[in-house]
Protein backbone atom coordinates (compact mmCIF):
# COMPACT_ATOMS: atom_id res chain seq x y z
CA UNK A 1 0.00 0.00 0.00
CA UNK A 2 1.16 3.54 -0.75
CA UNK A 3 -0.20 6.99 0.01
CA UNK A 4 0.35 10.21 -1.90
CA UNK A 5 0.19 13.46 0.07
CA UNK A 6 -0.04 16.71 -1.92
CA UNK A 7 -0.21 20.19 -0.41
CA UNK A 8 -1.09 23.08 -2.71
CA UNK A 9 0.01 26.71 -2.38
CA UNK A 10 -3.37 27.69 -0.88
CA UNK A 11 -2.78 25.02 1.85
CA UNK A 12 -5.48 22.71 0.51
CA UNK A 13 -4.54 19.02 0.72
CA UNK A 14 -5.00 15.90 -1.37
CA UNK A 15 -4.43 12.37 -0.06
CA UNK A 16 -4.64 9.34 -2.35
CA UNK A 17 -4.37 5.74 -1.12
CA UNK A 18 -3.35 3.03 -3.56
CA UNK A 19 -3.79 -0.57 -2.46
CA UNK A 20 -3.45 -2.43 -5.77
CA UNK A 21 -0.61 -3.14 -8.18
CA UNK A 22 1.21 -0.36 -9.93
CA UNK A 23 3.25 2.44 -8.48
CA UNK A 24 2.11 5.68 -6.95
CA UNK A 25 4.89 7.47 -8.84
CA UNK A 26 3.30 6.58 -12.19
CA UNK A 27 -0.09 7.69 -10.81
CA UNK A 28 1.46 10.99 -9.73
CA UNK A 29 2.94 11.64 -13.18
CA UNK A 30 -0.31 10.65 -14.92
CA UNK A 31 -2.88 12.43 -12.73
CA UNK A 32 -1.18 15.16 -10.67
CA UNK A 33 2.14 16.01 -12.34
CA UNK A 34 4.60 18.76 -11.56
CA UNK A 35 2.34 21.81 -11.49
CA UNK A 36 3.36 25.28 -10.31
CA UNK A 37 0.55 25.42 -7.72
CA UNK A 38 1.93 22.49 -5.67
CA UNK A 39 3.87 23.29 -2.51
CA UNK A 40 4.84 19.71 -1.63
CA UNK A 41 4.24 16.14 -2.77
CA UNK A 42 5.30 13.05 -0.83
CA UNK A 43 4.77 9.33 -1.47
CA UNK A 44 4.72 7.15 1.66
CA UNK A 45 5.05 3.38 1.06
CA UNK A 46 3.74 1.17 3.86
CA UNK A 47 4.64 -0.25 6.32
CA UNK A 48 6.32 2.95 7.47
CA UNK A 49 8.95 1.20 9.58
CA UNK A 50 10.37 -0.54 6.46
CA UNK A 51 10.11 2.33 3.93
CA UNK A 52 11.27 5.93 3.87
CA UNK A 53 8.98 8.59 2.36
CA UNK A 54 9.75 9.67 -1.22
CA UNK A 55 9.76 13.46 -1.52
CA UNK A 56 8.88 14.58 -5.04
CA UNK A 57 8.30 18.31 -4.50
CA UNK A 58 9.51 20.36 -1.56
CA UNK A 59 8.83 24.09 -1.20
CA UNK A 60 7.71 24.29 -4.83
CA UNK A 61 10.88 22.72 -6.25
CA UNK A 62 11.39 19.28 -7.74
CA UNK A 63 13.66 17.37 -5.41
CA UNK A 64 15.26 15.19 -8.09
CA UNK A 65 16.33 18.16 -10.23
CA UNK A 66 16.26 20.99 -7.63
CA UNK A 67 14.49 23.37 -10.00
CA UNK A 68 11.24 25.27 -9.98
CA UNK A 69 8.15 23.29 -10.92
CA UNK A 70 6.88 25.93 -13.36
Amino acid sequence: MEKLFVIYNDNSKLTVTKKQNGTMLSYFHRKVGYRPNIKSAIIQPYPKNKHEPIVLISEGKRVDENQDVA
